[in-house]
């Protein structure tokens, strides 16, 4: 399993100027991928990137049905 602490420092970093900006945003730390799916081993592989759309999609649909009733 290979582990980028970059990219995660820098997901951390946006996420907390979003708070400050008052921006709405989800940060999810999947860690090594194991809390996501047996599957996923933190890489870059359908095995990680299938679930996390799975766990993506319904809140991105839901976001957009809430913008158009307004």
């Amino acid at each position: 399993m290979l582990f980028f602490p970059l990219p995660a420092t820098a997901a951390r970093t946006v996420k907390n100027r979003l708070d400050l900006l008052g921006i709405p945003s989800r940060l999810v730390d999947y860690g090594n991928g194991t809390s996501l799916s047996p599957q996923c081993d933190g890489s870059h592989t359908y095995g990680c990137w299938g679930p996390a759309y799975a766990d993506y999609v319904p809140r991105l649909e839901a976001a957009f049905e809430t913008a158009a009733e307004n």
